[in-house]
């Protein structure tokens, strides 16, 4: 960026705080700031999350259960294979019914599933 002093220095730190909460979108447009010509840029706000809300989801995730976790990781992480039996066939969409004989023909109780669906309601509406 060209330009010295003050208008610089105050157009610095607004552009640096800008960027850092909305995100940078564009560059190269010029700005008269007296008798400056600077480059400025465009701020538009950014589609990826602060870094205080993902501070705030992972310490939510890691207050679940381990059986809590172990169903979000199952939907997250599991291989193709076991999303396929998972999937209702008319939604082509997860379902919480096949979660459930799924979980069930691992060893789970229906009270383990059950609490831990319940949670993760909980989770789910705290952190959205």
């Amino acid at each position: 960026m060209s330009g010295n002093g003050k208008h610089m220095l105050e157009y610095s730190w607004f552009t640096a705080y800008q960027t850092a909460k909305y995100g940078l979108v564009e560059f190269d447009k010029e700005i008269s700031m007296g008798t400056q010509t600077i480059t400025r840029v465009d701020i538009e706000p950014s589609s990826l999350p602060s870094p205080e809300d993902i501070a705030i989801k992972n310490s939510a995730f890691r207050a679940l259960s381990t059986e809590s976790r172990q169903i979000v990781k199952l939907i997250l992480e599991a291989p193709q294979e076991i999303l396929d039996c998972l999937k209702a066939p008319k939604y082509n969409k997860i379902s919480k019914r096949n979660i459930f004989v799924f979980l069930r023909s691992e060893g789970w109780t229906r009270q383990e599933i059950q609490t831990c669906f319940k949670e993760l309601k909980t989770f789910c509406s705290e952190i959205l």
